[in-house]
């Protein structure tokens, strides 16, 4: 954040604190650790609330993979390197642990971390293959 430009820290973490089901950011710039680090901890607490009991370790996976109901939807690229570099460090964790990374390049389209469901809209790729997996 910037100097004297921490407000948005107690809304992120108020709202991040407060949030049962999902969590949906939209945002131009994501380079807070402080932010990222909560996502993770939340991801890791949606995961955690799912009763495997009589369940196989792959439909296990797979539940805990949809209780992670976390989205974060962000430019490709800024004006602004450092930030993106900062922002992307937790990237490989946050896919790791199911939180769905969604990238926009005005020329290019969308791009998505992981595929989904759903077909892929015009434009969109798979960034992350692996993330397939988990």
């Amino acid at each position: 954040p910037e100097r004297g430009d921490s407000s948005y820290r107690g809304i992120y973490v108020a709202a991040l604190a407060a949030a049962r089901r999902n969590i949906y950011i939209e945002n131009s710039f994501f380079s807070d650790p402080l932010v990222a680090r909560l996502l993770m901890h939340k991801a890791r607490e949606f995961r955690g609330r799912v009763n495997c009991a009589g369940l196989g370790v792959h439909e296990c996976a797979a539940r805990r993979r949809q209780a992670v109901q976390i989205y974060l939807v962000l430019p490709d690229t800024s004006d602004k390197p450092i930030v993106d570099a900062v922002g992307a460090a937790d990237f490989h964790e946050m896919l790791h642990l199911g939180i769905k990374v969604h990238r926009w390049n005005p020329t290019r389209g969308w791009s998505a971390s992981r595929a989904t469901a759903s077909p892929p809209r015009r434009g969109c790729q798979v960034l992350n293959r692996a993330a397939e997996s988990w």
